[in-house]
């Protein structure tokens, strides 16, 4: 799924919502649907993106602390 611009007015897949043209919508390339910022799966979809942020960033920080240590 990724966030983009829609291209053309269209419906939310979940919430049957209306999605206007060049508004910011989730769009799930493997099903090819459309979703509202609103919906569940968006909602899903944005708190995995930040997990793997934090879970990036505390790797980071721990590899660089570890780093001090090469012998």
């Amino acid at each position: 799924m990724k966030q983009i611009t829609a291209k053309f007015n269209s419906v939310c897949a979940e919430t049957n919502r209306k999605l206007s043209k060049g508004a910011v919508i989730y769009y799930d390339y493997s099903t090819r649907k459309a979703y509202h910022p609103e919906s569940e799966k968006a909602s899903k979809y944005l708190n995995n993106v930040e997990a793997d942020n934090i879970k990036a960033y505390v790797e980071a920080q721990e590899n660089a602390y570890f780093d001090k240590f090469n012998y």
